[in-house]
């Protein structure tokens, strides 16, 4: 009966400060309104609550205690997670989860309020008045342990998770670089229908000599496959590789980071992230020395391991061993131009006055030789070409053959 009347006189005053804001012609607040209502409302709970008072004060000093060491562990939490989301921001560039914002913020309100309830509790009162204010006390006290035992189980799983930061944008295209050659574009074709179709194999490799268009066609591949799938990463390593300095590469592209220096562990950490998203396609573009899947943590073909995905892994390499020993199959061998396709490319680069586009009979034969000694390969031949450009000096051409 008396918790009844209590939450009657509960409503009619939320509704005279409803009425109050209606006839003064401001807009309803109900944040602010519940922040005057709410001291109300716990002291009418605690009236409610007087058969318990003997307990609230019996208890008080033992939950004051609890109420410390539970304050201390919710706050080495938020410490936690303050440096992960600090270090994830770093990393990707992008904001902190609503979620964990709120969460931050709830934790810094509520640590005010424990520290308030707290300096309360060595204050000294009347004898008179000391009982029923250590028992409400006490009732406070029990009510910021619950608060902070749900915020600390909050922290918990918010801990669990992956990224603290809000979800990466959809993947942008690559800048295209033009393909050259009929092989080129058959092979291209191989690929992309391996990796939408061909389910007996996880791994392929791509390999050919430095500028044969191994990174041109997984440019095209990577822009045409995220239009296709959600999950799709390509890294491009390049100079000395590492174990960690590919780890660390593969993790940019996942937006999550590798703090532990443990190699298993991290390795651990990158096979989670990627079995999670069960098919995945990732793209190690230029990869120069081999290493076992398990050791990086990419989770293919990981016999005996609870870490499992049907994700693929694409490999190019100049070395045709490095694919071997990664295990890829099939392995394609991009070939160099035709003697036809490389006088085109040529041309085409060098980008010649239309008016004038006929080079002098001396120059001419030193063409030839010079696209021969590019062995047909386009990168050497666009580097050449350009380095030539509205060079019509004999000399000129003659000092570039001779330093090739």
């Amino acid at each position: 009966m008396i918790i009844e009347y209590l939450n009657v006189v509960t409503i009619l005053v939320m509704l005279v400060c409803v009425i109050n804001a209606v006839e003064n012609g401001r807009r309803l607040d109900f944040g602010k309104m519940w922040e005057r209502i709410k001291p109300l409302k716990e002291l009418l709970d605690f009236i409610s609550n007087f058969p318990k008072w003997l307990n609230y004060y019996n208890d008080l000093q033992d939950n004051v205690q609890l109420l410390k060491q539970k304050r201390v562990s919710l706050c080495c939490k938020e410490e936690d997670i303050k440096g992960r989301v600090e270090n994830q921001e770093r990393i990707t560039g992008r904001p902190v989860k609503n979620e964990v914002s709120n969460w931050l913020s709830n934790v810094r309100h509520k640590d005010d309020e424990v520290k308030r309830i707290l300096e309360k509790g060595t204050r000294q009162m009347n004898c008179l008045f000391q009982f029923i204010y250590h028992a409400w006390l006490g009732n406070s006290v029990e009510r910021k342990i619950k608060d902070v035992v749900e915020l600390w189980k909050l922290g918990e799983s918010i801990s669990a998770m992956d990224s603290m930061v809000s979800d990466a944008e959809q993947s942008r295209e690559l800048i295209p670089i033009e393909l050259i050659g009929a092989s080129t574009l058959s092979h291209l074709e191989k690929i992309w229908e391996w990796s939408i179709c061909d389910e007996s194999s996880r791994i392929l490799g791509v390999h050919g000599v430095e500028g044969c268009g191994k990174t041109a066609i997984m440019t095209v591949i990577y822009n045409r496959l995220i239009k296709e799938f959600k999950k799709v990463y390509i890294v491009f390593v390049r100079g000395n590789v590492n174990l960690e300095k590919l780890q660390n590469d593969i993790a940019r592209e996942l937006h999550i980071d590798l703090q532990d220096k443990d190699e298993w562990r991290r390795a651990a950490r990158l096979a989670d992230a990627l079995s999670k998203q069960k098919k995945f396609i990732l793209i190690l573009d230029g990869l120069s020395l081999d290493f076992y899947l398990r050791d990086i943590g990419i989770p293919i073909n990981l016999s005996g391991s609870s870490y499992q995905s049907q994700g693929k892994l694409i490999i190019t390499s100049q070395s045709e061993r490095v694919c071997q020993k990664m295990g890829c199959r099939p392995i394609i061998s991009l070939e160099h131009l035709s003697e036809c396709e490389a006088e085109e490319l040529f041309a085409k680069e060098l980008k010649r006055n239309p008016n004038s586009s006929l080079l002098p009979p001396d120059i001419e034969h030193i063409k030839m030789r010079i696209i021969k000694k590019c062995q047909n390969i386009p990168g050497k031949i666009k580097t050449t070409a350009r380095d030539l450009r509205g060079e019509d000096d004999y000399h000129v051409w003659v000092t570039k053959l001779s330093q090739m």
